[in-house]
């Protein structure tokens, strides 16, 4: 028998021990919680990569550090990213993925503007390199809705769903530059949910352009198409990993850390207790 311990989560279990993204092959891992892997000078000026490939993120300019914020979510600190100060951190010589990938991340809106939470790829204005995960905020489609977009196409989703400033929220997307929704479907596989739920169905889209294969990625967005947030752990994995349940897994291992487990649905698979192995 051993005794295991998750912030305020504690049990007995026979040779069990709490998952987490170690367990599993991760393209990125972004971790603020573990301080070993943050360089703090004016900012942020580094936030290394705990997937063991080396994907370390950084900016030199002290005004364009992010910052940590202590104490923000269940008592774990956050990296806080200022749109208007052009805050992001980047990797400039390798991508998440040179192909298509899911992304799993627990982030907080703090502001009204829409932007980009991470690109990887260039995005410049042929919008022909990379793909982006963002949220709209005062860009709306013809009917009023909000967006959340992967890719510089949007996917539209009502505004019923649409993340507030005062909603810590997981984030599940599946984003890549060579990868596009087949014209004429509604819900495809780009499936995006938010805690733990597909809440509404991608509206009609044209096919995606063709896209070169990225080369560098960016959290907070940069050239100023950040998005005001707070990001608190950002986990990347290869959108085909042979566990198809890694993000459902780590779904549950970020509600848990961060005491959001209230907000999954009531049929996740980790409504109740955290992932074991």
């Amino acid at each position: 028998m051993a005794t295991f311990t998750f912030q305020d989560i504690s049990f007995l279990a026979p040779k069990q021990k709490l998952w987490t993204p170690a367990d599993i092959s991760t393209l990125l891992w972004l971790d603020n919680v573990d301080t070993s892997t943050v360089t703090l000078a004016t900012g942020i000026s580094q936030w290394n990569d705990k997937s063991g490939n080396g994907k370390h993120i950084s900016q030199a300019s002290g005004s364009q550090q992010p910052t940590i914020v202590a104490n923000s979510l269940n008592g774990l600190s956050g990296v806080q990213f200022v749109r208007g100060s052009d805050q992001f951190l980047a990797n400039l010589s390798t991508a998440v993925s040179p192909d298509k990938f899911r992304v799993v991340c627990v982030m907080q809106k703090t502001g009204s503007a829409g932007g980009m939470i991470l690109k990887n790829g260039s995005l410049a204005n042929d919008n022909t390199a990379g793909s982006a995960l963002g949220f709209g905020g005062t860009t709306y489609d013809d009917s009023g809705n909000n967006f959340i977009f992967l890719h510089e196409w949007v996917q539209w989703c009502p505004t019923t769903y649409a993340i507030s400033g005062s909603t810590p929220t997981i984030v599940s997307a599946l984003m890549g530059s060579k990868f596009h929704a087949p014209s004429g479907t509604n819900d495809g596989p780009l499936g995006v949910t938010f805690n733990g739920a597909l809440p509404y169905t991608f509206a009609t889209q044209n096919n995606f352009p063709t896209r070169a294969a990225a080369n560098s990625f960016y959290v907070g967005g940069g050239n100023t198409r950040g998005l005001d947030c707070i990001l608190y752990e950002l986990v990347a994995f290869p959108w085909d990993y042979p566990n198809l349940d890694a993000p459902i897994y780590t779904e549950g291992y970020l509600a848990w850390k961060y005491n959001l487990q209230s907000n999954l649905p009531s049929d996740h698979a980790y409504k109740s207790g955290p992932p074991t192995i």
